[in-house]
């Protein structure tokens, strides 16, 4: 078992932020290892929401299926894998400071199979790319806020 926090500052409203992380289709646009994401769920991204991703970790193809267990917008989301190769669980935190926005990542996870075997690899990689993810996420958004202008998807994906 493993449990990661990892913690950014971006200069950007809370709603901003908010409205950017909990948009399954900008996931791809921050998040490196990810290359394919649908919402298997209609309707916006609440408690109950479903997501379909695919992922490279570890030299492996992943595809997961998580499910959105709390949405307390602007402050906090919760997510838990429901088809995975392990069990995990995520958690965004919101905080407005000021000018900025403080966004945290809190992850747990439990390996099994293969990823028990090499737990405290999977660990370091997990933490290694939440850390890069959070990097991605605030020159992506403070990219979009230098312009003035509101962010969007188009804009992001050509930055």
């Amino acid at each position: 078992m493993f449990e990661i926090e990892e913690t950014v500052a971006i200069r950007q409203p809370i709603e901003v932020v908010w409205d950017f992380v909990n948009d399954v289709g900008n996931e791809p646009l921050w998040q490196t290892t990810l290359s394919e994401v649908v919402q298997i769920t209609d309707g916006p991204l609440r408690a109950g929401s479903r997501v379909q991703e695919t992922r490279r970790f570890l030299g492996r193809r992943i595809d997961t299926v998580w499910e959105m267990t709390e949405n307390d917008a602007p402050s906090r989301s919760s997510i838990r894998s429901v088809e995975a190769p392990f069990a995990w669980s995520g958690i965004y935190l919101l905080e407005a400071k000021g000018e900025e926005t403080r966004f945290t990542i809190a992850m747990k996870g439990d390996p099994g199979g293969f990823f028990r075997l090499a737990e405290p690899v999977v660990h370091r990689m997990v933490r290694r790319e939440l850390a890069g993810n959070l990097a991605n996420l605030k020159d992506v958004l403070e990219a979009a806020g230098a312009n003035e202008a509101p962010v969007e998807k188009e804009a992001l994906a050509h930055s």
